[in-house]
């Protein structure tokens, strides 16, 4: 209700409290590698590191995001929202990168 998520550790302890977006938060759900989440609100999807940082935020005209479901491999997702669309989602672009030791 606060227009925030948070992201606690396996104790209960807050690591992060994001800044107050403008429309309320209606769903989160973590990649199952614990890497990155996604965050539904008000015609908005946003997609976060594990850190928090917000890598990712699309606006849609869809109302509120009511759930959101991974794949097991954690490269796509579908998000089901209020006014009854469904959104299906690929995450790509993921690199790692190697230096020069």
């Amino acid at each position: 209700e606060d227009c925030c998520y948070r992201i606690f550790d396996i104790h209960g302890v807050c690591l992060f409290t994001s800044s107050p977006s403008l429309h309320v938060v209606t769903s989160v759900s973590w990649e199952p590698r614990g890497s990155l989440i996604a965050i539904g609100a008000f015609q908005s999807l946003m997609i976060a590191n594990s850190d928090g940082q917000i890598l990712h935020r699309t606006k849609m005209q869809m109302g509120s995001v009511s759930n959101i479901d991974w794949r097991p491999d954690g490269m796509q997702f579908i998000a089901a929202c209020a006014d009854g669309r469904i959104i299906f989602a690929n995450v790509i672009g993921q690199k790692e990168y190697m230096g020069q030791y």
